[in-house]
């Protein structure tokens, strides 16, 4: 709102930002500085994008996740040990999701 970013893509919806969307309800500044927003992504890269910032955290995102959106929570831990213990690094997002695919296209 405050750098009057136009438009935001969204590939999941964050569970520490729920009950963001309603501040534009605050003021009619608020409300006519709010950008457009597009997402989130659905599918396996929907699910992929929801477990990403917690792949990269001691678990601490995990535990919060866990509150809101316990089968995220669950796919974001699985996904963890299949990325730690695969013989090939998962260097890339690409590769990420090579090693993920079946974990993420059986999700809803």
């Amino acid at each position: 709102m405050v750098a009057r970013v136009g438009t935001v893509h969204v590939g999941s919806e964050d569970p520490t930002w729920l009950g963001i969307e309603g501040l534009p309800k605050l003021n009619s500044e608020v409300w006519r500085r709010w950008p457009r927003t597009s997402g989130p992504l659905t599918g396996p890269l929907g699910q992929f994008a929801a477990i990403l910032p917690c792949l990269n955290t001691s678990g601490s995102l995990v535990r919060a996740m866990e509150t809101v959106a316990p089968e995220r929570a669950q796919l974001a831990r699985a996904a963890a040990l299949r990325i730690a213990g695969s013989n090939e690094p998962a260097e890339t997002a690409e590769r990420a999701i090579e090693l993920l695919w079946d974990l993420l296209t059986e999700c809803r």
